[in-house]
């Protein structure tokens, strides 16, 4: 039930009904342990609600295609939309299970259990993970370490953004001193030192420490474990599953048991049979977000990621042609389903090209557009059936960044990068409002500079009852 490792690797069970004190004793009951928290990152990165319609909804990307969506969209949300409830909820359980292994390795020894260092730094690699979500969506959060009773967990306050990110720092940095580079067999899939660098580099990037972000990303790529793909719908081949474009992916295996994929079919349209020359045995799924007008026309029109990313015309189940825009990304190479929540291909969260482009945004930042940085970009728009950057483009560092940025947006688009670059980059009240103006003309819907950060979940500051633990963001009621 684990998305976590190779295809054979989600034949584990998880811990049931058995208590801490009676479970964790072997090998095999700590490897159960981690596998439960590769667990909670498909509870995370799946849902119809939660993370996905949340970051999403936020930015230029899509539109939205419920009442709670809308309210995200148009900047008009507050504290008691069930998104953020769900997403808060469900990183924190799995930040509980990170904590969980933790608590109950400590002291173990390698003598005893000779895989436990390894456990601990999967553990550890997890849980930067989840607090780099929150981090980044809903500002400083309380940090959890070890076993905690529950009046421990409602007593220690929200930290600063600022520790926040070291405490992530610290879990990848010490994730990638003791996770293996690679692995064999059943455990393929897991999380490597490589991952652990990759996403590190990343919080680096976003903590603005672009000297030692730009030292992990040149280590990554001389490494010679990962391959920047001439063809650029190879990078989304189910084929190419745990292949060199990808430092880390969640794990998938289609068919009855309930370990597939759901989010291809969370995107395609409920009546939709055939789109993008393929007819499928199953149908759409929901439909929702759909691609923005502003967003595809954003595109080259010689663009290839824009087809292969965007659906514009589909035949539905009786052969009748449809419009709309949807997103087929996640489907273009991927196996048909068992059915339409139930994909075998795996979820990408992150990428080589990625370590790509957070180099050449290192490198600007550092010493202003140099050769490599711009063959960086030139490289990936090749790929892309786009001609190289223009004489303007290349000739100062804010030019050549705003040409980045926008190669960001087209080559990661829809996956959950758009939003937080728009923060990060300090562009989002441009952007944001501009597209508002033009996605809906007749209100006066309005981003404002504290809605950088979402609202934290009524329900949970209820729950804790004390505003000086875990109070409301600035701006929200």
């Amino acid at each position: 039930m684990f998305p976590s490792c190779s295809k054979d690797f989600l034949e584990k069970y998880p811990i049931s009904s058995q208590s801490t004190g009676t479970f964790f004793k072997t090998e095999s009951d700590f490897e159960q342990a981690t596998n439960a928290i590769y667990d909670g990152l498909d509870k995370v990165y799946t849902p119809l609600r939660s993370r996905a319609v949340i970051l999403g909804s936020r930015c230029d990307e899509f539109t939205s295609g419920d009442a709670q969506s809308v309210w995200i969209n148009n900047f008009t949300d507050d504290a008691t939309q069930i998104h953020y409830q769900e997403m808060w909820q469900k990183e924190f359980n799995a930040i509980f299970r990170s904590n969980l292994l933790l608590s109950q390795s400590q002291g173990i020894k390698a003598n005893d259990i000779p895989k436990i260092g390894r456990f601990r730094a999967e553990a550890r690699f997890l849980r930067g993970i989840f607090y780099f979500d929150l981090v980044r969506t809903f500002g400083g959060m309380p940090l959890y370490e070890g076993n905690l009773s529950l009046d421990e967990y409602y007593s220690i306050p929200r930290s600063s953004i600022k520790e926040t990110y070291n405490f992530i720092i610290d879990d990848f940095r010490t994730a990638g001193e003791n996770l293996p580079p690679q692995y064999e067999g059943n455990d393929i899939g897991r999380a490597t030192s490589w991952a652990a660098k990759g996403f590190l580099a990343k919080v680096l990037l976003y903590s603005k420490k672009y000297d030692e972000c730009l030292e992990l990303c040149n280590e990554i790529i001389n490494s010679g474990k990962f391959q920047f793909l001439p063809v650029w719908v190879d990078i989304f081949n189910e084929d190419n599953d745990n292949g060199p474009q990808a430092l880390f992916q969640i794990q998938y295996i289609s068919g009855g048991d309930g370990e597939g994929n759901q989010m291809p079919g969370l995107y395609m349209y409920p009546t939709a049979k055939t789109f993008a020359g393929r007819t499928f045995s199953t149908r759409g799924a929901v439909g929702y977000p759909r691609v923005t007008s502003r967003f595809y026309n954003s595109f080259d029109t010689r663009d290839v990621r824009r087809d292969f990313s965007i659906i514009r015309n589909f035949l539905d189940l009786n052969g009748n042609p449809q419009t709309g825009s949807f997103v087929g990304k996640f489907t273009v190479g991927a196996y048909d389903a068992f059915d339409f929540l139930n994909w075998g291909i795996n979820h990408t969260l992150l990428r080589y090209t990625e370590i790509l482009l957070m180099k050449a945004e290192c490198i600007n930042e550092l010493s202003g557009p140099t050769a490599e940085a711009l063959g960086i970009i030139d490289q990936i728009r090749d790929r892309a059936g786009l001609p190289a950057l223009t004489d303007q483009e290349k000739v100062g560092k804010q030019s050549f960044f705003d040409a980045l940025v926008r190669e960001r947006a087209h080559e990661l688009a829809f996956e959950d990068n758009r939003w937080f670059d728009l923060v990060r980059c300090g562009i989002a009240e441009n952007v944001m409002n501009e597209y508002l103006g033009k996605q809906y003309p007749n209100f006066n819907y309005k981003m404002e500079s504290h809605h950088v950060l979402f609202p934290i979940p009524h329900q949970e500051i209820e729950n804790i009852g004390d505003e000086s633990v875990l109070w409301q963001n600035p701006g929200y009621n």
